[in-house]
């Protein structure tokens, strides 16, 4: 009886070391899991913030192209005054 005994304990000894182990794996597999969530979540948060930061890009785009196109209209009339007035400027300058 004393082999069987033996053989037995040794059994659940290799048995419980194992068991530790797999223990240890699967709860260090769960904390990886939990991590890789963790950043799955960041990383699903930041594509939202960028796509909406890229649909509000486009509408600023736009804007600012209209504001530009304000800007070289305002430019081209006060180029234009400026040259009326130095050409007025200029011929009342030769009468003189």
């Amino acid at each position: 009886m004393t082999g069987k005994d033996t053989n037995s304990r040794t059994t659940v000894a290799v048995l419980g070391t194992k068991m530790d182990h797999l223990t240890d794996t699967v709860e260090d597999a769960v904390k990886e899991m939990k991590d890789q969530t963790k950043r799955t979540a960041e990383v699903e948060k930041c594509i939202a913030v960028l796509s909406v930061e890229y649909q509000n890009l486009d509408e600023k785009v736009d804007d600012l192209a209209d504001q530009n196109k304000k800007y070289n209209i305002g430019t081209a009339l006060g180029a234009g005054f400026a040259a009326v007035l130095a050409t007025v400027l200029g011929i009342l300058g030769m009468r003189n």
